[in-house]
């Protein structure tokens, strides 16, 4: 999967170097990858084939909830958890089944805020 993410957030301050941030928004996505196998009968699984699955989903969404701790005035280490979501389905309409994804994460990140 490759996409382009298109947020808006806000940061709200706690105290003693805490924060809260709140973001949101659409992911563009430019590209699918399909490759491997998959299950075809309860016990067995075959190679995928590439024309059942589509090569672009076009938009998805995702939303989060971040925590940050700011250990000097320029770098703050944080916990960003979010979910990430496709509207449209990863197989084509000419294949028998249905395949979407809701996609939980939990991330640590480090920021670097800038000043001029």
């Amino acid at each position: 999967i490759l996409d382009i993410p298109l947020l808006v957030g806000y940061q709200f301050d706690l105290t003693n170097g805490w924060s809260l941030g709140l973001n949101g928004g659409v992911l563009v996505n430019i590209g699918l990858r399909t490759n491997g196998q998959v299950l075809h009968t309860l016990n067995d699984f075959k190679p995928i084939e590439k024309d059942k699955y589509h090569t672009t989903l076009g938009l998805g969404y995702r939303f989060g909830i971040d925590v940050e701790y700011a250990l000097t005035p320029t770098f703050a280490l944080g916990l960003n958890t979010r979910f990430t979501g496709y509207g449209k389905s990863f197989s084509s309409p000419y294949s028998n089944f249905r395949q979407n994804y809701l996609i939980p994460g939990i991330h640590l990140f480090g920021r670097y805020h800038f000043s001029f």
